[in-house]
């Protein structure tokens, strides 16, 4: 098991597992800048229902590059920050975005709708 503190910044971090599922079950990232990058070797991995998705969701997209997909519910107003920017999409349901490592989405609703991560393979 592999743990970045959190004064870990910028680390690319390459493995090579072909059973892994998820990078969670051997690493944990507790950095204060979500920075660090891992790549792969194997198949793709799996697609992730994230949990916690209220009328307030912000996610913070960390390790590797994903796009994350939001349907059904009543979305508000989405907002994704990059480098300290922000872009508003206005409001809408069954839509996606790529998210890169450190990038963060805010879907603000009336009620929520589910949200998928996809994680992208860049190797």
């Amino acid at each position: 098991m592999l743990i970045l503190t959190e004064t870990a910044e910028a680390n690319q971090i390459n493995i090579v597992d072909s059973e892994l599922n998820a990078p969670e079950e051997i690493l944990t990232d507790r950095a204060r800048v979500p920075s660090n990058q891992i790549t792969w070797a194997g198949p793709a991995l799996p697609i992730r229902t994230l949990s916690g998705v209220g009328k307030d969701f912000v996610h913070t997209q960390r390790l590797y590059p994903a796009t994350v997909r939001w349907t059904g519910g009543e979305v508000s107003s989405v907002t994704l920050t990059r480098d300290g920017k922000s872009v508003d999409f206005g409001k809408g349901t069954d839509r996606e975005l790529l998210l890169s490592v450190g990038d963060e989405l805010r879907l603000q609703s009336l009620t929520p709708p589910a949200v998928y991560l996809l994680p992208v393979k860049v190797r």
